[in-house]
């Protein structure tokens, strides 16, 4: 995790200038989460000249590994270092035998809405939709809930 503080970096400013917005999470949020979860949370950066230019923060879990956070600064972009990324990551899938590499959701408004920018993103790193039924039981008694 040596390189989390510079990708997180990479990943403010990229989710300030094009969303205007940050992470959901903090970075000593996460900077704990990767030390109590060692095996379990990863990163993987793509540098140029000694600095981080893309990356992603992966969630791993026995049969899946989940792209978190992905991002790149303008540098990063240049030279596809994001495909390099996820080509090492979708190698390491393969290799570790998981079932999955998620690269997570692309809507907003509890899944109501498609992001279609970020979705067509994500499909050209050879990712795919996937739609979901949710269910919600009250647990409080309550029988009308919205």
């Amino acid at each position: 995790m040596a390189l989390l503080g510079e990708f997180w970096q990479v990943l403010t400013e990229n989710l300030a200038r094009k969303h205007g917005t940050g992470p959901v999470h903090s970075l000593s949020e996460i900077t704990m989460l990767a030390e109590r979860f060692p095996d379990q949370i990863q990163i993987v950066c793509g540098t140029h000249q000694d600095q981080v230019v893309a990356g992603v923060l992966l969630f791993i879990t026995a049969t899946c590994i989940h792209t978190q956070y992905i991002a790149a600064n303008d540098i990063g972009y240049q030279f596809s270092a994001l495909d390099a990324v996820f080509d090492f990551c979708i190698t390491k899938a393969v290799s570790d035998g998981k079932r999955w590499l998620d690269f997570g959701i692309c809507n907003e408004q509890a899944g109501k809405v498609l992001n279609e920018g970020l979705y067509k993103f994500k499909t050209e790193f050879g990712g795919g939709g996937t739609v979901h039924e949710f269910f919600e039981i009250p647990l409080t008694g309550e029988e009308n809930v919205d």
